[in-house]
C-alpha cells in the first residue's frame, strides 16, 4: 500500500497515476542532472509535460514531491533487497 500523506489528492485512475509518475520521474531527472539548485515546481511541471495546476492537484509543494520520490525509491530498493 502506498503511503499517501504527501499527496494532496490521491491518484486513483490510471491517468492520474501516470501524471504523478511523470512528476516524480521529472523530479528525479532534474536531480540526476545536477540541476537541484534550479528545482522548482514550475521546472518539474515543464519537464514532466504537465500543467502546473495538475502538479498542484497532487502535491502541495516541492517538498511533498521530494518526500514522495524518496518513498518511491525506498520502496524500489526494498523490493530489490527482498527479491
Amino acid at each position: 500500500m502506498e503511503d499517501t500523506d504527501s499527496y494532496r489528492k490521491i491518484p486513483i485512475q490510471a491517468r492520474a497515476r501516470a501524471t504523478v509518475d511523470a512528476i516524480l520521474e521529472a523530479t528525479a531527472r532534474i536531480l540526476q542532472g545536477g540541476d537541484g539548485w534550479t528545482l522548482s515546481t514550475n521546472a518539474i511541471a515543464r519537464r514532466a509535460g504537465v500543467n502546473i495546476g495538475s502538479l498542484y492537484q497532487y502535491f502541495p509543494d516541492k517538498n511533498a514531491i521530494l518526500v514522495a520520490l524518496a518513498r518511491r525509491e525506498l520502496e524500489v530498493a526494498g523490493e530489490t533487497v527482498n527479491a
